[in-house]
């Protein structure tokens, strides 16, 4: 399947509530957070939540995910994470924290699994936040990747902000002895205006 052709792409609102009982993305979190919570984010401004639905179907959900508004701090990050964030930034263009947008939420339906639509769905985030028809400036995708999904962002050209877990631990205090569930993540949208 392609969502770029065989699906709609909407905002998520309260009619598609009643579609969401037959998606299953697989990860019950995930689940409630759509079911649940997706609306709630919206109306308070957290983050805002979007579908792709078949054309054909009744509706099918086939994928969702959140967004919200974020920022790459370089003041925070060690001198080689600040290396890797500015590496495609003119040295002119350097400054202390960069506009970015957060994928909080992303799931594929489990009826669309094996068909790349993790991987479409990034595509479409990408080019949606770096076209000319943006809003707003946004230089960076970040994400706060499960452990268990970090080698599908890795596949779809996102780097890690910091070089390694214990680097990223001992910025945010976290105590080694405790395993970190996440690695922060980002994606340069520069590269896609000079390729």
């Amino acid at each position: 399947m392609n969502i770029s052709e065989g699906c709609s792409f909407s905002p998520f609102n309260a009619e598609m509530l009643n579609e969401m009982n037959d998606f299953d993305c697989g990860n019950e979190d995930l689940n409630d957070f759509f079911r649940n919570d997706a609306l709630n984010y919206s109306n308070e401004l957290l983050g805002k939540t979007y579908c792709f639905t078949t054309d054909k179907q009744t509706n099918q959900i086939v994928c969702c995910f959140t967004v919200a508004n974020d920022a790459v701090y370089l003041r925070l990050l060690p001198n080689n994470s600040k290396k890797r964030v500015r590496k495609n930034i003119p040295h002119s263009k350097h400054n202390m924290k960069y506009p970015a947008v957060l994928i909080g939420r992303i799931g594929v339906n489990k009826a669309f699994h094996h068909q790349n639509i993790g991987s479409q769905l990034l595509d479409f985030i990408k080019f949606w936040f770096s076209s000319k028809e943006n809003k707003t400036g946004c230089r960076f995708i970040t994400v706060d990747a499960y452990k268990s999904v970090v080698d599908f962002y890795e596949k779809n050209g996102f780097n890690f902000l910091y070089k390694d877990e214990e680097e990223e631990k001992k910025q945010h205090d976290i105590s080694d002895k405790k395993p970190l569930r996440t690695r922060i993540m980002f994606f340069d949208l520069g590269v896609l205006h000079s390729s």
